[in-house]
């Protein structure tokens, strides 16, 4: 499993895709919540099986994802084993709840790869975009959620902390996600 120059490609395409989601939040004053998801011990899995199987992981959870997220949201690799996922109009809550049911479901399901069997977990950060502030900012928030919980143990949720009160209007989208 590489990272090639397609995959180049899609996170300028998916960089391009969050600054106009910026340009709409801010334009008609709703949040949307980054989710950073990385796949726990997946240098393990290439190195056990191959970057065939590792392939196959990716574009396995990739697919599964995919079909637990509303039509809206977006889903896509970031880097090596990273996703990123944009939900717009959602807040941080609804973030971390959609965060929780990926996980569980991930770690739920067996991911059969020429006959091996393999079981893994996920660890996700969780960001949101309430207040002006550039994308890179918002990622990065995202980004160390996701180191915070891999220090905490990995297979797990973590949500950034907001420094100050949101100054955008709240749009409670909780219940979507669910």
């Amino acid at each position: 499993a590489n990272c090639n120059g397609e995959q180049r490609e899609w996170g300028k395409f998916f960089h391009e895709l969050l600054n106009a989601e910026i340009a709409r939040a801010n334009r008609y004053k709703y949040s949307f919540s980054l989710i950073m998801i990385d796949i726990d011990d997946f240098k393990k899995i290439n190195d056990d099986n191959g970057h065939d199987c590792g392939d196959f992981i990716l574009e396995s959870l990739a697919k599964q994802m995919k079909s637990t997220v509303r039509q809206q949201d977006l889903t896509g690799r970031w880097g090596g084993e990273e996703f990123l996922m944009l939900l717009p109009e959602t807040e941080i809550e609804g973030g971390v709840a959609l965060a929780n049911k990926i996980r569980k479901d991930i770690e739920a399901t067996s991911y059969v790869f020429n006959e091996i069997k393999l079981e893994l977990t996920m660890t996700f950060g969780v960001s949101v975009y309430d207040r002006p502030m550039n994308i890179d900012k918002c990622i990065k928030m995202a980004d160390e959620a996701l180191y915070n919980g891999k220090r905490k143990g990995k297979n797990c949720v973590v949500m950034t902390k907001p420094k100050e009160k949101p100054i955008i209007n709240r749009v409670d989208r909780t219940a979507e996600s669910g």
